[in-house]
């Protein structure tokens, strides 16, 4: 298996046993434009849980076939932590 695939993985599992994720409440988030004429939020999804103690985990992902800036919504601003970014295929590897 591709190392970098494997940590994503690994990465992504970790937050899923969070007591945020796996008590806490489900929304979606609506993506609007960051400001007039971008249209980098199209091509996302975002969601978020927040757990009883007010824990918060926001999901992005960019369906986009290249970066994108995303911004935070207000609702889920708290302490920043590393992004679970994954992995980026080379050209032509396919997963």
């Amino acid at each position: 298996m591709n190392e970098s695939l494997n940590q994503f993985y690994t990465r992504a599992l970790e937050v899923l046993r969070r007591p945020a994720v796996r008590n806490g409440k489900w929304r979606l988030l609506e993506c609007a434009p960051a400001w007039d004429g971008n249209g980098s939020w199209d091509t996302f999804i975002a969601f978020a849980w927040q757990g009883p103690d007010s824990a918060r985990v926001l999901v992005a992902i960019n369906y986009a076939g290249h970066p994108k800036p995303v911004l935070r919504p207000r609702a889920v601003r708290g302490p920043r932590r590393p992004p679970l970014a994954a992995p980026r295929p080379s050209r032509g590897r396919r997963f």
